[in-house]
């Protein structure tokens, strides 16, 4: 007894572990379009997809991004979603869906693509005619048996939290600054720098989100863990920001400091 209480104590913990470092990242598709293929069915229509969402799991340590499903919704045909993708040749991945429409099964694949905001993602279905029963994922579909292509831009909308707050006064007004869980890429995908994201309440001037640069590349973004939000200085001219966090490997680091007026400029608007 005292054995299966230990087994099942190391198990509950191992699966703790496990869903502390796992991490969930959903995209969804701006931009989006889509047209039929080849084979067209009477009154299905796939054109002018309205969402496309991709759930991407991420795994300590080496936090390699794996597509575990997409959900598309089209206005004139019922939602369609996929799971268990594998990655196969090339670095697609493929999903096999049963019983989709009028189709016994179809096949679900998408180009290889970075998993970053701003990056284009191109899904390609098709009517399975396979012939294959013992790994079908590895196929190859029939490129004459395409039902539709659909493809955007990513837009990370993973939920985010606030980790840390602060607050100061700039131009006389007062500033509350929180800092978000997670690094970010600016939607316009121009400007610098993109990393740690803070939400700034300018009294007098409203809302605007703050991008200080971390020394971490963009498909790194998701193995760091955000800590504190490090505000320095008294005046306007002298007050910096920055950013404590872990990296991958555990390691506390500290962002480079950076002028709080600046950013606040960058965002609002030269202060008058």
């Amino acid at each position: 007894m005292k054995f299966l209480i230990r087994s099942i104590t190391l198990f509950l913990a191992m699966s703790l572990f496990v869903s502390v470092q796992a991490k969930t990242i959903k995209y969804d598709l701006v931009q989006l379009n889509s047209h039929s293929g080849t084979i067209q069915y009477p009154g299905l229509d796939f054109l002018g997809a309205k969402s496309a969402i991709l759930t991407i799991t991420k795994v300590a340590p080496l936090f390699e991004a794996q597509l575990t499903s997409l959900e598309i919704t089209f206005p004139n045909a019922a939602k369609l979603m996929a799971t268990n993708f594998k990655l196969i040749e090339g670095n697609r991945y493929r999903a096999i869906v049963n019983g989709a429409w009028v189709y016994k099964e179809i096949i679900v694949e998408l180009d290889p693509v970075q998993f970053e905001p701003n990056k284009h993602a191109m899904i390609h279905v098709f009517v399975s005619e396979r012939t294959a029963f013992i790994n079908p994922q590895l196929e190859i579909p029939n490129r004459s048996a395409l039902l539709f292509d659909a493809f955007g831009i990513m837009r990370d909308i993973t939920p985010t939290r606030v980790v840390d707050t602060a607050s100061v006064v700039v131009a006389n007004k007062k500033v509350i600054l929180s800092l978000k869980d997670r690094l970010g890429v600016r939607e316009s995908g121009v400007g610098f720098p993109d990393g740690f994201v803070v939400d700034a309440l300018w009294y007098g001037r409203g809302v605007k989100t703050l991008y200080l640069g971390a020394p971490i590349a963009p498909w790194d973004f998701d193995s760091v863990e955000v800590i504190d939000l490090i505000v320095e200085g008294t005046t306007d001219t002298d007050l910096v920001v920055s950013v404590k966090f872990k990296d991958r490997n555990g390691s506390e680091m500290i962002s480079q400091r950076m002028p709080l007026k600046h950013l606040l400029d960058e965002a609002y608007g030269p202060t008058l």
